[in-house]
């Protein structure tokens, strides 16, 4: 653990924003980073963040959307778009520059309706493929536009979107 301590006489206004830059010329290392705010000595905030991978961080391709897997774990039947009737509906995509035990989480849409939120521990290392689905219990899976988000530390990482059928349906 290293620490960096920075004290300054505080000359901005009561309210407002305040930026704070860290840098390196070698690169700031993979890991797990903390800011602690001290007023007058005393502890008034602190914020984790994390730096993941390589030098272009973690990242996730586009989206691939398809109606199933292939043994091999590649997409079957990849489109923009689907018929009405789609039993499951398949997402792809490459990643690098993560780290395992970092907070993941998919989450799906359907018509701006978040019907999915699955948070987990990351566990599949800093490169590969990913996939997930969505199917129903009860029949074909809902005629819609289908959102997806790929969040890693609460962070956005990509975003991709679907319509299964004619999309949403008319407002009466």
């Amino acid at each position: 653990s290293v620490g960096l301590t920075k004290d300054e006489a505080w000359d901005e206004d009561r309210s407002g924003t305040y930026a704070l830059e860290l840098n390196s010329q070698r690169g700031l290392a993979a890991g797990t980073y903390r800011l602690n705010l001290y007023i007058e000595g005393e502890l008034a905030a602190t914020s984790n963040f994390w730096i993941t991978g390589g030098e272009g961080g973690a990242s996730f391709e586009p989206i691939t959307f398809a109606e199933g897997i292939s043994p091999s774990g590649e997409p079957v039947g990849a489109a923009r778009s689907f018929s009405s009737g789609l039993d499951e509906l398949h997402a792809f995509s490459a990643y690098e520059g993560l780290e395992d035990g970092l907070d993941f989480a998919v989450k799906w849409y359907i018509d701006g309706q978040n019907v999915i939120d699955d948070p987990v521990k990351w566990d599949g290392g800093e490169s590969g493929s990913w996939h997930y689905y969505l199917y129903s219990s009860s029949g074909a899976l809902p005629d819609g536009e289908y959102d997806l988000e790929l969040l890693l530390e609460g962070q956005v990482l990509q975003t991709g979107s679907t319509t299964v059928g004619t999309g949403a349906a008319p407002t009466p």
